[in-house]
Protein backbone atom coordinates (compact mmCIF):
# COMPACT_ATOMS: atom_id res chain seq x y z
CA UNK A 1 0.00 0.00 0.00
CA UNK A 2 1.50 3.04 -1.42
CA UNK A 3 0.08 6.81 -1.49
CA UNK A 4 -0.20 8.73 -4.83
CA UNK A 5 -0.62 12.02 -2.15
CA UNK A 6 3.16 12.29 -2.02
CA UNK A 7 3.58 13.13 -5.73
CA UNK A 8 1.61 16.28 -4.65
CA UNK A 9 4.08 17.45 -1.54
CA UNK A 10 5.75 19.56 -4.10
CA UNK A 11 2.52 21.39 -5.44
CA UNK A 12 2.03 24.81 -4.68
CA UNK A 13 -0.90 23.35 -1.51
CA UNK A 14 0.73 23.90 1.99
CA UNK A 15 2.57 20.54 2.75
CA UNK A 16 0.36 20.33 6.12
CA UNK A 17 -2.58 19.61 3.82
CA UNK A 18 -0.91 16.95 1.55
CA UNK A 19 0.25 15.12 4.61
CA UNK A 20 -3.20 15.14 6.51
CA UNK A 21 -4.62 13.90 2.79
CA UNK A 22 -2.20 11.21 2.96
CA UNK A 23 -2.54 10.07 6.65
CA UNK A 24 -6.34 10.44 6.73
CA UNK A 25 -5.78 7.96 3.13
CA UNK A 26 -3.53 5.27 5.70
CA UNK A 27 -6.62 5.40 7.91
CA UNK A 28 -8.65 4.52 5.14
CA UNK A 29 -6.41 1.80 4.51
CA UNK A 30 -6.00 0.60 7.59
CA UNK A 31 -9.79 0.17 8.08
CA UNK A 32 -10.24 -1.35 4.94
CA UNK A 33 -7.45 -4.32 5.34
CA UNK A 34 -9.04 -4.76 9.42
CA UNK A 35 -12.74 -4.26 8.49
CA UNK A 36 -13.27 -2.29 11.29
CA UNK A 37 -13.12 1.75 12.15
CA UNK A 38 -9.45 2.63 13.45
CA UNK A 39 -10.80 3.32 16.87
CA UNK A 40 -11.60 -0.48 17.14
CA UNK A 41 -8.15 -1.68 15.81
CA UNK A 42 -5.82 -3.30 18.29
CA UNK A 43 -2.40 -3.34 16.56
CA UNK A 44 1.43 -2.80 17.64
CA UNK A 45 2.49 0.83 17.14
CA UNK A 46 5.99 -0.42 15.54
CA UNK A 47 4.23 -2.46 13.10
CA UNK A 48 1.80 1.07 12.69
CA UNK A 49 4.84 2.99 12.34
CA UNK A 50 6.48 0.52 9.43
CA UNK A 51 3.00 0.22 7.27
CA UNK A 52 2.84 3.95 7.19
CA UNK A 53 6.55 4.25 6.27
CA UNK A 54 5.47 1.73 3.37
CA UNK A 55 2.84 3.44 3.01
CA UNK A 56 4.47 6.73 2.08
CA UNK A 57 7.44 4.84 -0.44
CA UNK A 58 9.68 5.59 2.50
CA UNK A 59 13.45 3.66 1.39
CA UNK A 60 15.25 1.95 4.03
CA UNK A 61 17.21 5.10 5.15
CA UNK A 62 13.98 7.29 6.01
CA UNK A 63 12.32 3.86 7.39
CA UNK A 64 14.98 3.47 10.15
CA UNK A 65 15.00 7.34 10.50
CA UNK A 66 10.91 6.94 11.50
CA UNK A 67 11.84 3.60 13.50
CA UNK A 68 14.78 3.92 15.37
CA UNK A 69 17.32 1.70 15.15
CA UNK A 70 15.90 -0.56 18.36
CA UNK A 71 12.57 -0.84 16.43
CA UNK A 72 13.82 -1.20 12.94
CA UNK A 73 15.61 -4.43 13.84
CA UNK A 74 12.62 -6.04 16.18
CA UNK A 75 10.14 -5.06 12.90
CA UNK A 76 12.37 -6.60 10.75
CA UNK A 77 13.21 -9.94 13.22
CA UNK A 78 8.91 -10.23 13.78
CA UNK A 79 8.11 -9.95 9.75
CA UNK A 80 11.01 -12.46 9.13
CA UNK A 81 9.45 -15.20 11.54
CA UNK A 82 5.97 -14.12 10.04
CA UNK A 83 7.43 -15.23 6.60
CA UNK A 84 8.74 -18.37 8.45
CA UNK A 85 5.45 -19.48 9.64
CA UNK A 86 3.87 -18.88 6.49
CA UNK A 87 6.35 -21.29 4.45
Amino acid sequence: MKSQILSQWSAPRPKIEVLSKALAEFRQQLERDAGAPVCDITANAALILDDLCTFLDFGPRLRAQVLGSETDAAVEVFLDSRVEMLQ
